[in-house]
């Protein structure tokens, strides 16, 4: 460690010409100079002998440029100076970079650029790493600005992608870094444009005012949870805004037959009665209604929609209904739906015979699920397992550990929740590894409890998106798990 950071400490840079020339520069500097001339040298004289042990015909070529030394093998041309080690894929770009430290000619730095400097304030104090990308460069190349065009005129890819698109068409640059603080890390790309001037696609991902995402809904056994705003009644309000005229006509197709569909409710009216904020959890379950257990285990799943008018959950109610029949009807299960009381909600619930065969399912995959739906307040849960709907009933009536944020979307992922679901199935794992590396019960055993553990110190992972009035942010952070 000692030596790389005498080679090394004084950081390292990676910069790129994209477009027509491409070039690229490698520049490492040294906190001992010495050290780092001994090290170029015993590294070309090592080089060469392998070269030669090789019987590769074409050398190392030792120069001086200026009176600097100077080396060439190939495509990459390197120099040392003032304990900088720089490589560079051309004669010429190597040649302007010294040119520029001898004060022989005016170079323009990349750091006078204004987007540079513009970027360059969003990057944190003790950044480990970080990079800047000139955009301005990049959407005039003719292959991306081709590429580009095309996929933006994709609704679906402007419904999921729409407000990045957006930013990214005003933003002069993009900019990563790696931070820590503690045991804590985060990476964070950011895009010095936000809300302000934002177009049509603003009123469907941006909220007015309030929370950009409801508090992270955590019931027991947790894998995942997810907290996003999406406001589907502003999009369709405003859809000629966000999409093109003969995207618009499609939608408005859509709207016409919808009736048909929803029982007799429209398309928009049923997104204008749907609230702005959605929520999704994974969660492993702990007990199963069913005897049959499946072969392949799933985790449970649920999603939970706020509402702005109570008659969206009416809508929803007799629309589920009505899925539940039909396709109960279409694939002959014989999907039995019973009601049920939790803490004074009722929910719908729904559960396979385990008595009926079932051609489409032989591996019994149906029994990890037995879906249900209940209102809690003004929210609307649909969940896989009666289980975990009844475990967010209770994570609804006593409210959340988490917090609303600003964030338009939050995902977490637990590291505790997948060491649960592995020791649920410890024994089809424990099998697979005595299969795999013939170990002895015992030892497979010790084995996979080491790496259960290691697992369930892994800590939680985060991903957020945040659009300030000003710039984007998409943050991912790992807090680490006690030891």
């Amino acid at each position: 460690y000692e030596l790389l950071d005498g080679l090394t400490g004084g950081g390292v840079v990676i910069a790129a010409k994209i477009g027509a020339p491409a070039a690229g520069v490698l520049v490492v500097q040294a906190k001992d100079e010495k050290l780092l001339h001994q090290f170029v040298q015993r590294s070309l004289a090592l080089a060469e002998k392998e070269l030669a042990r090789l019987e590769v015909k074409e050398s190392i070529h030792k120069t001086t440029y200026e009176g600097l030394d100077a080396f060439r093998f190939g495509p990459v041309k390197g120099a040392v100076v003032d304990g900088a080690l720089i490589l560079a894929t051309d004669d010429k770009v190597l040649h302007h970079i010294l040119d520029g430290h001898l004060g022989k000619k005016p170079i323009e730095r990349v750091a006078d650029a204004a987007s540079f400097k513009e970027g360059n304030k969003s990057i944190p104090a003790g950044a480990h790493a970080w990079g800047w990308l000139n955009l301005e460069v990049v959407r005039e190349l003719p292959n991306f600005k081709t590429g580009f065009e095309a996929v933006t005129q994709n609704p679906q890819f402007v419904f999921i992608f729409g407000g990045l698109v957006d930013v990214f068409k005003r933003s002069p640059c993009v900019t990563a870094s790696l931070a820590q603080e503690k045991s804590d890390w985060q990476v964070r790309v950011q895009m010095p444009r936000g809300r302000d001037g934002m177009g049509g696609i603003s009123k469907m991902l941006v909220p007015e005012k309030g929370a950009g995402s409801l508090p992270l809904l955590q019931p027991p056994r947790t894998l995942a949870s997810l907290s996003y705003f999406l406001d589907l009644g502003q999009f369709w309000e405003h859809r000629t805004k966000i999409f093109n005229e003969k995207q618009v006509q499609e939608l408005d197709k859509v709207e016409k037959e919808s009736g048909k569909f929803l029982g007799g409710v429209k398309l928009g009216t049923l997104l204008n009665q749907m609230g702005n904020h959605q929520r999704v959890v994974f969660a492993t379950p702990e007990k199963s209604p069913y005897q049959t257990k499946p072969t392949t285990q799933i985790p449970s799943f649920a999603v939970v929609l706020d509402m702005r008018d109570p008659q969206f959950a009416k809508s929803m109610n007799f629309i589920l209904r009505g899925v539940a029949l039909i396709g109960s009807f279409a694939s002959s299960s014989g999907l039995k739906m019973i009601e049920e009381e939790h803490a004074g909600c009722k929910l719908v619930c729904y559960y396979f015979p385990e008595n009926k065969p079932f051609a489409g399912d032989p591996n019994g995959v149906r029994f990890n699920f037995n879906p249900c739906f209940v209102t809690v307040g003004d929210q609307l849960v649909m969940s896989s397992t009666v289980e975990l709907g009844k475990n967010l009933i209770d994570e609804l009536k006593r409210g959340s550990k988490d917090t609303a944020q600003p964030a338009t979307m939050r995902t977490r992922l637990f590291a505790t929740g997948a060491a649960q679901a592995l020791r649920g199935g410890e024994e089809q794992l424990l099998t697979q590894l005595i299969l795999s590396q013939a170990l002895p019960p015992g030892t497979a055993r010790e084995e996979v409890r080491k790496i259960i553990a290691l697992i369930e110190r892994a800590g939680t992972l985060g991903f957020e998106i945040n659009y300030g009035q000003s710039d984007f942010r998409f943050d991912v952070k790992w807090q680490a798990g006690t030891k």
